[in-house]
């Protein structure tokens, strides 16, 4: 899905967030060996701009299948 990023009426950015199920989960697909700061960033970001509240964060490497639930403690 496509996000715009807006300030004072002006598209600064554009996001595009994998999958959102039910209007209320955001679901974030990486494939790399490890989590990083940034993969945690940028999922919060996605759910401080859309106004969810949780978040999977999947990542697929060539040994496993890891998720982390990321939450949206202040949530629009």
């Amino acid at each position: 899905m496509l996000f715009r990023s807006e300030f004072n009426r002006k598209i600064i950015g554009k996001n595009f967030i994998d999958l959102i199920i039910d209007d209320k989960i955001v679901i974030e697909l990486k494939v790399a060996e490890r989590f990083t700061k940034f993969h945690f960033e940028q999922t919060t970001h996605y759910l401080k701009q859309t106004g969810h509240q949780l978040a999977l964060l999947i990542l697929f490497s060539d040994k496993e299948v890891l998720f982390r639930r990321v939450l949206n403690l202040y949530p629009r």
